[in-house]
């Protein structure tokens, strides 16, 4: 587990199942995700879920707030370990969570996890063009723009352009990272404690 100002990130747990079946089956929320595809059932996660503890290249955390409430998820996916390079995607489970901020922190726990948990060297992000909220979010944590693949998703009944984001080990600033995460200079002297690990998306 670890922890920022208002989140923390954890294992993902057999007990987060009905949120994922749920989001997952929110057009509300799944329009703005690159890799989603509706409908999804019970059977699908919980598969999923098995799917995930066997992974070799894949990592899942549930995002909560620090009183325990269920908020998303941050993964880390098809990781090439000699590359040290991955996929790296968010999701804010519910509109009533927009807006608040918490986006941003899952980000920075996420950037703790793959730079300094993992030893990854490169976070690649899909992004959809039509989501310029988060263009501009993961822009402003770091992320630079690498190019546009056009047409590349077709939704609503159009083709939609994505956008390919990416950060490196060495544009990672932790000491940054973990002030925005509420650390104080104390802890960031500290060595940081590891995570638990993950069991699903």
């Amino acid at each position: 587990m670890i922890d920022g100002k208002t989140l923390r990130l954890r294992a993902l747990a057999e007990a987060d199942l009905p949120h994922l079946v749920r989001f997952a089956n929110s057009r509300a929320v799944t329009r703005y995700l690159v890799n989603f595809r509706l409908p999804v059932s019970v059977a699908d996660e919980r598969a999923f879920l098995r799917r995930m503890r066997r992974s070799a290249t894949d990592r899942v955390y549930s995002v909560e707030t620090r009183r325990g409430r269920y908020v998303g998820t941050v993964g880390f996916h098809d990781i090439d370990p000699v590359d040290r390079a991955c996929e790296f995607g968010l999701l804010i489970a519910t509109p009533r969570d927009w807006g608040r901020g918490f986006a941003a922190e899952a980000i920075r726990l996420g950037l703790v996890v793959g730079f300094e948990r993992q030893n990854l060297n490169r976070l690649a992000v899909p992004v959809l063009a039509t989501n310029q909220v988060a263009c501009a979010m993961y822009a402003q944590l770091g992320f630079t723009s690498e190019g546009r693949l056009r047409e590349r998703r077709f939704m609503d009944g159009r083709y939609v352009d994505v956008i390919s984001f990416s950060i490196l080990a060495r544009e990672y600033r932790p000491k940054e990272n973990w002030r925005h995460l509420g650390a104080s200079d104390d802890k960031l002297r500290r060595k940081p404690r590891t995570i638990g690990q993950p069991s699903g998306r």
